[in-house]
């Protein structure tokens, strides 16, 4: 661990205190030290993004058959980890792996991984995430989550790793 993290965790009733009275402002280093809980999951499937709804021309909204048999194959994955499930407020934190492409620089591949700028956008694949962690009951409600960090970078191989943290009432 290393020292601020410490100093926080030592400081964190007497930063409680004053932060109730309002004699100091939220700060985010004072969420790091407030992690009840930590799980790890990590799924060998080719992220997608998740479409808007589509209408019929008789107005009629559905998904795509493709996008929920992806959410699905979430689901299910998720269940074979078999995480009890969370409650209160959430952190998550995604990495998006795509392979890499064959017009991709050869320079490029010699890494272990790349960020990656185009699409799809992180906002959409985020959403079938969420609706997975829901439907496999890892969290109750995609309303717990309050902070999401989401990463896509080019790697060898395709893959989504996901970490969530529970984050103590008090933050």
């Amino acid at each position: 661990m290393n020292t601020l993290f410490l100093r926080h965790l030592n400081d964190w009733p007497e930063q409680m205190r004053k932060w109730r009275k309002g004699k100091v402002t939220h700060r985010l280093e004072d969420a790091a030290a407030a992690i009840v809980r930590t799980e790890f999951l990590e799924v060998m499937i080719k992220p997608q993004a998740k479409q808007s709804t589509r209408f019929t021309k008789f107005g009629h909204a559905f998904t795509p058959a493709k996008k929920r048999q992806y959410v699905e194959d979430l689901v299910e994955c998720f269940k074979s980890h078999a995480i009890k499930q969370f409650e209160g407020r959430l952190r998550v934190t995604v990495v998006y792996s795509f392979a890499w492409r064959k017009s991709d620089a050869k320079i490029a591949k010699k890494q272990s991984w790349a960020y990656m700028d185009k699409r799809p956008d992180i906002d959409n694949l985020f959403k079938p995430v969420a609706d997975a962690l829901q439907g496999s009951n890892v969290i109750k409600d995609d309303g717990q989550i309050v902070e999401v960090r989401v990463r896509k970078i080019r790697s060898p191989q395709d893959g989504i790793a996901i970490k969530i943290e529970q984050i103590s009432e008090h933050v």
